[in-house]
């Protein structure tokens, strides 16, 4: 069987969908796989992007060499040109991202992480939202089957009438640390300034990542004169306003550093040197971090909603996401409750070992030879 896979986001280093794209890619690679792969990746400064992980024989990379702004454009106004062009003939297309570019195949697979911007519309902006729904609509339409990752979004998907439940597949994805040198912890901590001792938390600075909570139950807990420790905010800017800011700036020197964007390597530092991670977010696909975090051996805090509980299971503090009063509480568990932090080490060393990237791209692999047969 011949399968050809978008892989523009594995190369692109832009969240969460890159990080699953390029994985799962890697993944694949590692198994005994009779069949052939073709990578279709776009950019004209090939600087700017990183490689493809290192793959067998049979899996082969098709750069277009267009600037990706130019081609998106194209591809959204015109529907050309269509993928096809760049590519050999190919059985199945599987897209890691809903956001599928033209083309034309015999059967299709489309991962879909999420549809928060149909559950939660006011966490984006007006046109990404509508873009969105636009494109949820047009690629479940195309799709002969979508995989999700939880259970949460496969009831959302079937919730909003995207698609029935025979033709999703859930394929849980795995956390991906890699234990840091001492050197290489040092390395982190001197680049970023890092404290001894932090609350660490780990994504995009916007709405949905309910930072705004965050830093109101960290400023109570400071203010009650509880044991606390610093907070480390690691992760690009996303969509949100200058309340953010004005938060960040309402605290002593110190207390909260905001790091922006990081790399692979530096992500595996700053869980290896954190206390505890919180991430009390308000809904996610999966939630990879939660599982990072535990495969680093830190305790984690996170949402009694959404996909989490089902990633976390009785690994983690469930708190509710809404609540102040809960995450402020679970910080302040976390720094002073010693049993407690252990019990959570333990729990989520073992949680984080039922998930693998080889297990997901098995999974994958499955779907793929079967809706290509």
């Amino acid at each position: 069987m011949k399968i050809a896979i978008d892989a523009s986001a594995a190369v692109r280093q832009l969240g969460g969908v890159s990080e699953y794209s390029y994985r799962i890619i890697q993944s694949l690679g590692e198994l005994a796989s009779p069949h052939e792969f073709f990578l279709a990746t776009v950019g004209r400064d090939r600087s700017t992007l990183r490689a493809l992980p290192t793959l067998p024989h049979q899996f082969h990379e098709y750069p277009i060499r267009l600037p990706y702004r130019i081609l998106n454009w194209l591809w959204r106004t015109t529907g050309f040109p269509k993928l096809n062009f760049f590519l050999p003939k190919f059985d199945v297309f599987f897209a890691p991202h809903f956001l599928v570019p033209p083309v034309t195949a015999r059967r299709m697979v489309v991962a879909v992480h999420d549809v928060l911007f149909l559950d939660h519309p006011e966490w984006f902006t007006p046109s990404d939202a509508q873009r969105f729904r636009e494109e949820i609509v047009r690629a479940c339409r195309l799709a002969d089957h979508v995989l999700t990752l939880s259970e949460a979004s496969k009831n959302s998907l079937i919730r909003h009438q995207l698609i029935t439940a025979e033709k999703i597949s859930i394929v849980h994805l795995a956390g991906d640390y890699t234990k840091p040198t001492t050197a290489e912890l040092e390395r982190v901590q001197q680049k970023y300034s890092l404290p001894k001792e932090y609350f660490l938390f780990i994504g995009t600075v916007e709405p949905r990542k309910n930072i705004m909570r965050i830093l109101t139950a960290y400023r109570e807990l400071r203010e009650s004169g509880k044991t606390v420790i610093p907070l480390v905010i690691a992760g690009r800017r996303g969509w949100i306003g200058p309340e953010f800011d004005e938060a960040i700036a309402a605290f002593e020197p110190g207390a909260v550093h905001v790091l922006g964007s990081f790399s692979r390597e530096d992500r595996d530092g700053l869980l290896a040197g954190a206390t505890a991670l919180v991430f009390p977010t308000l809904a996610e696909g999966f939630g990879i971090p939660v599982l990072e975090a535990m495969a680093a051996g830190i305790p984690v805090l996170t949402s009694n909603c959404s996909s989490l509980p089902e990633v976390a299971g009785d690994a983690a503090l469930l708190v509710d996401p809404e609540s102040i009063p809960a995450i402020a509480a679970g910080m302040h568990d976390l720094v002073t409750d010693h049993a407690l932090r252990e019990r959570l080490v333990l729990a989520g060393l073992a949680r984080s070992k039922q998930f693998s990237w080889k297990k997901a791209a098995q999974e994958t692999l499955a779907v793929l030879e079967k809706v290509g047969a």
